[in-house]
């Protein structure tokens, strides 16, 4: 698809509206803030190429092949060293209010690292192509950087907060919805979304608001 010139015509949360240049009757491009350069606000003007991957890709959800179903090949593949988890990343989210990606674990294990159970990437820091720990062979790769949130061990940084795996949301102000999973009689799950503040003072958390 082309490129188009656009003007954001409001921003809610974390998505924008956008209207491509005499389109004043169309319907508008709804999108999320991820998605444009930063610092996009109400009144900005875009030259931007809104790709059709989307419309190649998408298709109905099967709950039965939900981890084999998608794009057979990606772009880019981007690596951030967080030590150990269980599963690697269960909920990524970008929150506009600080320009960071959230990144939520289930906790790792192995008593030589941290094992944060959340890490944010850094996203005023552009990845970089550098050997990457723990592969043979000297193998390369984009590497993302993560955020100093004042709680560090062993070179990584993360936060020491053990909801947000089973669901985040940033409201894009410093607020977010976040998922308090709990086990429901004997094997059921279930969870309570509650919101929170993001506080960044000294070691980064979240603070329930009641």
């Amino acid at each position: 698809m082309e490129p188009k010139d656009y003007t954001v015509v409001k921003i809610e949360g974390e998505y924008a509206y956008l209207r491509a240049d005499g389109d004043g009757e169309g319907d508008d491009l709804f999108i999320a803030l991820a998605l444009l350069p930063p610092g996009v606000d109400a009144g900005t003007r875009l030259h931007y190429e809104i790709d059709d991957w989307w419309d190649r890709v998408a298709k109905p959800l099967s709950q039965r092949e939900m981890h084999r179903s998608g794009p057979l090949t990606c772009r880019k593949k981007y690596f951030v060293y967080t030590g150990n988890t269980n599963y690697g990343v269960q909920n990524f989210e970008y929150d506009s209010y600080t320009g960071d990606y959230f990144a939520c674990v289930y906790r790792g294990k192995k008593p030589n690292f941290p094992n944060y159970p959340m890490f944010v990437i850094d996203g005023g820091i552009a990845a970089r192509e550098e050997s990457l720990v723990g592969y043979e062979n000297g193998e390369r790769g984009l590497v993302l950087t993560l955020k100093d949130t004042g709680l560090r061990e062993n070179g990584i940084s993360g936060i020491e907060f053990g909801c947000g795996s089973t669901g985040l949301h940033s409201f894009g102000d410093g607020n977010f919805y976040v998922s308090k999973s709990f086990r429901y009689e004997e094997k059921g799950q279930a969870t309570n979304v509650c919101l929170f503040r993001l506080l960044t003072d000294s070691k980064w958390n979240f603070e329930e608001i009641l």
